[in-house]
């Protein structure tokens, strides 16, 4: 039994990764982390690290998500740094710095990504980057880019995102004109 078990893990892993991106989509992070941690039984697994490390992000523990970030980056060491995994992790690391106020390497990391990012990734930079012009009281750049985010999420069909940042628009437009 013992020796069959990691080719169990191996067929499930396809569904544990889902069942991990139904709970964070859901917003349920404490059972996207546990599913992911019960998933990392065999080492790190590229993909099993990216669903945890965006679960501790979102539920801010900034302690985890950095720790699971630096297991995320030393699994993907050898991957070229054009590879989504990578690319979404850079993406995490820019998140870290803007929550931790380092909103300079915040930006930074978010315009590097953005000249390689496309689809999903992309209306993610954009966001971020409305977040860090938002957070220096850029209102109008930040509209600009909530905006772009808004568009981009509508043409690729994720519209938690698009009315997240219809949502934003909304703030920042009633906050320039106030």
């Amino acid at each position: 039994v013992l020796a069959a078990a990691p080719v169990a893990l191996l067929t499930l892993r396809p569904l544990a990764l889902a069942v991990a991106e139904l709970h964070f989509r859901a917003g349920r992070y404490p059972a996207c982390r546990a599913v992911c941690a019960g998933s990392l039984t065999t080492g790190d697994d590229a993909d099993v690290l990216l669903w945890l490390a965006f679960a501790a992000t979102w539920q801010g523990d900034r302690a985890a998500a950095a720790q699971t970030l630096q297991r995320l980056d030393s699994a993907l060491s050898a991957t070229a740094a054009d590879q989504p995994q990578r690319q979404w992790s850079s993406y995490l690391h820019a998140l870290g710095a803007y929550y931790a106020g380092e909103l300079g390497q915040a930006g930074d990391r978010l315009a590097a990504l953005a000249q390689s990012a496309r689809g999903a990734l992309l209306a993610a930079v954009l966001s971020g980057q409305g977040l860090v012009a938002h957070r220096r009281g850029d209102l109008a750049q930040a509209r600009v880019r909530y905006a772009q985010a808004e568009a981009l999420a509508q043409a690729i069909g994720d519209h938690p995102r698009a009315l997240n940042m219809a949502m934003m628009v909304t703030t920042t437009s009633s906050s320039i004109s106030v």
